[in-house]
């Protein structure tokens, strides 16, 4: 998906995003599919009640317990 997202034709998707998001793989800071993915089924399984819809960002510490190694 990030491929695809990348070669996009322009004024499919926000011109600053795309560039925000080719500067994040060109500099290998985009999250590998698992990790992300850990932290989703970690917390749609035992996730605490108190996170219940809040917007979390991937560095919240709160969800340091549901990464994976990268």
């Amino acid at each position: 998906m990030q491929e695809l997202l990348r070669s996009l034709d322009d004024g499919v998707m926000d011109a600053e995003e795309l560039v925000k998001f080719t500067s994040a793989y060109e500099n290998g800071k985009l999250l590998k599919p698992e990790q992300p993915g850990a932290i989703i089924a970690g917390l749609a399984l035992d996730g605490p009640k108190d996170l219940s819809g809040e917007y979390l960002n991937w560095e919240d510490e709160r969800l340091a317990s549901y990464k994976v190694k990268a």
